[in-house]
């Protein structure tokens, strides 16, 4: 079920949100602005479990915690190639 808002922007910026909807970007610039309010949640959703990953572990990664996982990956130059 949709529930109807009224909010109030920049004209300019409803003209580029108006251009994107013509360029295909949404079908309607109310579908425009419920696909960008979708996306900030989830990106508010993802910080929010990066925040709680980072207070279990200790926070975030130490110089030595990256190199070793970089290493792990195959990321690193190898200590001949400098060779």
């Amino acid at each position: 079920m949709k529930a109807r808002v009224t909010i109030s922007i920049d004209e300019e910026l409803l003209a580029e949100i108006q251009q994107a909807v013509e360029a295909g970007a949404a079908r309607s610039v109310s579908d425009w602005f419920s696909m960008i309010a979708k996306m900030q949640v989830r990106q508010e959703s993802l910080a929010d479990v990066m925040a709680d990953i980072l207070e279990e572990t200790g926070g975030p990664p130490t110089e030595e915690e990256k190199a070793w996982a970089m290493n792990a990956l195959g990321l690193s130059p190898s200590p001949t190639a400098a060779h």
